[in-house]
C-alpha cells in the first residue's frame, strides 16, 4: 500500500444536472466549443467523486485541457487513490502535484513508492526526477542510475541526468548513450540522442553534439511538428 498525502479539497463547484456519462458529455461540449459548460460537468463530477477507476485519468486530461489546475489536481488525487492496485496512478498524481507547486507532497509519494517497490524502475526514475527538481542532485543521480540498472533502455533517465551532470567527469557514460542512440525503438533513440548531444557538448565535440540533437529532432518531428 502506498499512503498518499491529501491536498486541499477543490471548492467552488457549481452543481449542474449530471448526464448518464458525464465524461463523454464534457468531451462533446468541448468539441462544440462550450468549454464553460464542460467544466461545470467535470466539477460536478469531482464534487460527487464516484468510483471511476482509471477513467479519472481522462478527467485529469480534460481539466488540464480546460485550464482548471485545481480541478485537475483533484482528479489526479482521485486517480492517486488507486495506488494500492496501480502504482502508476500514484506516479501520475505525484507528477501533477509537482507541476502545481506541491513538490514536497510529490516527493513524499515517490519516496514511499520507492520504499515499497525497490525493484520498480519507474518508481526509482520518478523519485529521481522529484529529487532533481528539488536540487538534491546527488540523491537524484543515485535513483536515476538505479532506474537504469533495473531497465537499461530507460533513456529518459539519461535526459534527466544530462540536465545536471557534467559528462567530462563521467566519460564512461558516453558509450552507454551511444549504444542506446542506435536502439531499435524510436522511443528510446529520441531521448538517448538528446542526452548524447549534451554529453558531446560537455566534452567539447560540438559537431557531434549538433549531429545527435539533429537526429533526435528528426525522429521527433513526425509526431511533434514544428509550429
Amino acid at each position: 500500500m502506498v499512503p498518499l498525502s491529501q491536498p486541499e479539497p477543490v471548492i467552488g463547484f457549481r452543481m449542474v444536472q449530471s448526464p448518464s456519462d458525464p465524461i463523454a458529455a464534457a468531451q462533446r461540449l468541448i468539441e462544440q466549443g462550450q468549454e464553460a459548460s464542460a467544466l461545470d460537468i467535470l466539477r460536478n463530477l469531482l464534487g460527487a467523486a464516484p468510483a471511476l477507476g482509471g477513467r479519472w485519468g481522462l478527467v485529469l486530461q480534460l481539466c488540464e485541457q480546460l485550464g482548471d489546475e485545481d480541478a485537475a489536481a483533484e482528479a489526479a488525487r482521485q486517480l492517486g487513490a488507486l495506488a494500492p492496485d496501480d502504482p502508476q496512478c500514484a506516479l501520475v498524481y505525484a507528477d501533477k502535484l509537482a507541476r502545481i507547486g506541491k513538490a514536497e507532497q510529490a516527493r513524499s509519494i515517490t519516496q514511499r513508492l520507492v520504499a515499497n517497490r525497490p525493484n520498480d524502475p519507474a518508481a526509482a526514475y520518478f523519485h529521481g526526477v522529484q529529487l532533481a527538481r528539488a536540487g538534491e542532485f546527488e540523491s537524484a543521480e543515485e535513483h536515476l542510475r538505479r532506474s537504469l540498472a533495473l531497465k537499461r533502455d530507460l533513456a529518459d533517465a539519461w535526459v534527466q541526468l544530462s540536465a545536471f551532470l557534467n559528462f567530462t567527469e563521467h566519460p564512461g557514460d558516453v558509450d552507454a548513450l551511444r549504444r542506446l542512440s542506435e536502439h531499435s525503438a524510436q522511443a528510446v533513440q529520441i531521448p538517448a540522442n538528446f542526452a548524447l548531444g549534451s554529453a558531446y557538448h560537455d566534452l567539447g565535440d560540438y559537431a557531434a553534439a549538433f549531429a545527435a540533437w539533429t537526429r533526435a529532432n528528426k525522429l521527433l518531428s513526425p509526431n511533434r511538428p514544428f509550429s
